[in-house]
């Protein structure tokens, strides 16, 4: 057992909660949640459908998104080696990001004849190029890691 603000060997220290950043954080975290609840109030917006996608969302983040998410950076930090873990990890997370923000454009056709502009474009095409920009990207990170571990 050790004393309190002791640290064990092999153990990261514990940063207190600095109040220097939590505080503004949390200014500005209850500021955009006031601001979506009002903005919410204010629109012709049915709430118990709200609440329900809502809640949803909230279940699918916590039993599918996070989990997955927890399991893919555990099989890359144990199958990466630490010079290009980064990049790796980068361009991961920057095309799941990519791809679940492209979901309503990929799934939906966007063929509205009361608003042409409504998705106009080929998100199949747009995904995919920018898909391929970030595997150059991560490429190229993963060849200065590499090229870095070397020297």
């Amino acid at each position: 057992m050790t004393a309190v603000g002791a640290e064990e060997p092999g153990m990261p220290a514990e940063e207190p909660l600095d109040g220097r950043t939590f505080w503004p954080a949390f200014v500005i975290g209850a500021v955009l949640i006031g601001w979506g609840v009002r903005t919410l109030l204010e629109r012709d917006v049915a709430l118990f459908d709200f609440g329900l996608w809502f809640l949803g969302a909230l279940a699918l983040h916590d039993v599918v998104l996070a989990p997955f998410v927890f399991l893919v950076g555990a099989v890359v930090g144990r199958l990466v080696p630490g010079p290009v873990r980064g990049a790796v990890q980068a361009g991961l997370i920057l095309s799941g990001l990519l791809l679940l923000f492209a979901v309503p454009g990929l799934f939906t056709d966007g063929a509205d004849p009361r608003d042409p502009s409504l998705l106009p474009n080929d998100y199949v095409v747009s995904v995919l190029v920018l898909l391929g920009l970030i595997a150059v990207c991560t490429a190229v990170g993963v060849t200065r890691g590499l090229r870095r571990s070397r020297a």
